[in-house]
């Protein structure tokens, strides 16, 4: 048996074996594939689906040696792995341990804690199997991962165009700054730490994962093009000099417009949408929490759309209303300052909304429930 410890991001070392991960929460953790590691499919302990990864807690787990005690064992790669640490107190049955196969080792890692140094983990391996069970393997319609490496840095590094491919992740330490393009097609990018990555163009496939640790910001000077999982991080900001676009499904927590020019999206949500300077115009059903408009932004939602706005709406610059809809629908209390702006159509969905000053609509206000 050993231990050990490994910071978000970093690697899980067991003996040769590096397995990427990344922290959900203090319960929770994400582990990406690797070609030729896969994960046991048996124990009476759960197994489902949660945002496209597959979960498997296993119940009952003590050592290695349970293993030579099932029969026939199945098992399954996966692109990323929700597992569980043996501290989550709302499922304690949830022992957090995997059994695992890669290349000719077998073994287990038992998931104990997350904290603030990281997670904290154990293992067994180099068991030597029962000849007379038939072979594990994985069925080739369940062969997703293609792994081609792991590359670790820990210095900043700076590249003209990185594309990621057959599976690979990349682990960037102290920060990264791409002049052109990066382009995740099957594999991972996982920035950690404080230092931020500077990228002009962005698309991320449905194979694709971009993970932010720490405190990380995204600048982006560029277009954005998101068709797979993007955690919601803490700053993604937006900074060119000329038009920028925003495609595919996104949800941002912080979302920052600063430009010299204009940022355009499709539906998009985010939890702060600040508008330092430029034009931000967000396309048809964009969520957002909160909005800030500073002085020098421009808030023109596209030609008739409906924004949803679920906090507070406060304009310091420019607001257009581009004969759309702005929707105020928060479950909680709600604050607007249009700076004198007015709506062309308002819908008040909650009752519990201030207004610094009375809305004007040059269209109409409806007030729902009444």
């Amino acid at each position: 048996m050993g231990e050990g410890t490994s910071k978000p991001g970093r690697m899980i070392q067991i003996d040769s074996l590096k397995i990427p991960w990344s922290k959900a929460n203090f319960h929770y953790g994400y582990i990406y594939g690797i070609e030729g590691l896969s994960f046991a499919d048996v124990s009476p302990g759960p197994s489902r689906w949660i945002n496209k990864a597959s979960y498997k807690s296993y119940q009952g787990v003590k050592n290695i040696e349970d293993i030579n005690q099932s029969s026939n064992l199945s098992f399954s790669s996966s692109p990323m792995l929700v597992f569980s640490t043996a501290s989550e107190p709302s499922t304690p049955d949830h022992r957090g341990i995997l059994l695992f196969r890669y290349k000719e080792m077998l073994g287990a890692i038992d998931f104990i804690r997350i904290d603030e140094n990281g997670l904290n983990y154990r293992y067994w391996i180099n068991i030597e199997e029962d000849d007379s069970k038939p072979p594990s393997q994985s069925p080739e319609t369940w062969s997703i991962v293609n792994t081609d490496a792991v590359h670790e840095y820990n210095l900043h590094h700076q590249f003209d165009t990185l594309e990621i491919t057959g599976g690979s992740h990349f682990i960037f330490n102290s920060g990264l700054r791409i002049t052109q393009s990066l382009k995740i097609t099957d594999g991972s990018l996982i920035i950690c730490g404080n230092q931020p990555l500077y990228v002009k163009n962005i698309e991320i496939g449905k194979n694709g994962r971009l993970v932010i640790q720490g405190d990380s910001t995204i600048f982006v000077s560029g277009d954005w093009i998101n068709n797979s999982l993007f955690p919601r991080t803490e700053s993604v900001v937006f900074n060119g000099k000329v038009p920028q676009k925003i495609s595919g499904v996104t949800q941002f927590y912080s979302l920052e417009i600063d430009t010299d020019s204009l940022v355009e999206s499709s539906a998009i949500s985010a939890h702060v949408l600040s508008i330092h300077s430029g034009v931000f115009i967000p396309g048809n059903d964009s969520i957002f929490t909160h909005v800030f408009i500073a002085d020098t932004g421009v808030l023109c939602p596209a030609w008739q759309a409906s924004v949803f706005v679920q906090g507070d709406l406060v304009n310091d610059g420019k607001f257009d209303h581009n004969d759309g809809t702005i929707i105020l629908n928060g479950s909680d209390r709600q604050e607007v300052d249009m700076g004198g702006a007015s709506f062309f159509n308002l819908v008040i969905g909650q009752q519990d909304v201030f207004f610094r000053d009375p809305p004007v609509a040059e269209s109409q206000i409806i007030v729902e429930g009444q």
